[in-house]
Parts: C-alpha cells; sequence; structure tokens
C-alpha cells in the first residue's frame, strides 16, 4: 500500500491534492481478504480459519506484507497456520 500511495503522490506533485484514492481492481484474495488485512494492520483482532487463510495468504502476498517490514507479519501467520492446521 506504501508503494501505491507514494506512487500516487509523485504524480500529483504538480498539483494540489488533499487526499489520495487507491482503486484495488480484482485484488487476489478479495474484498473480504483485503479487511481482514486491513484490520490485521490496525491490530485488531483477525481469526485465521480453514476457509479464509488461503484468500488472505493471496492479499499478503500481493501486497507483499513480508516480516522485511516487521516479526509475525501476517504471511508469516498465514505460513504457520498452513502449515500446522491445514497441511
Amino acid at each position: 500500500m506504501a508503494k501505491l500511495v507514494e506512487e500516487m503522490s509523485k504524480e500529483d506533485d504538480n498539483e494540489k491534492s488533499f487526499g489520495c484514492q487507491i482503486q484495488l481492481v480484482d485484488i487476489p484474495g478479495g474484498a473480504k481478504a483485503f479487511e481482514l488485512t486491513t484490520k490485521f494492520c490496525y491490530q485488531m483482532k483477525v481469526e485465521l480459519t480453514v476457509t479464509n487463510v488461503v484468500a488472505l495468504r493471496c492479499v499478503v502476498e500481493y501486497l507483499e506484507m513480508t516480516d522485511e517490514f516487521g516479526d509475525g507479519n501476517l504471511i508469516a501467520k498465514t505460513e504457520a497456520f498452513l502449515q500446522q492446521v491445514v497441511l
């Protein structure tokens, strides 16, 4: 998301802009998975289940939410869930 906002800011440098609007069309995992991802980012409780873990994994890969940005990120949590519960 930070990359998208930065790109939009660069495009709007010559214009006075009071906000940024980003449209995420056809995001892998769908809207519900994206919503759960944003909740995770704002430290809200996100329950991993067998019905949502694959969609979450898709969206976190797409958003490049790796452990480079912080330990215990959602990609690590989905991977651990897949290894321990699903497989």
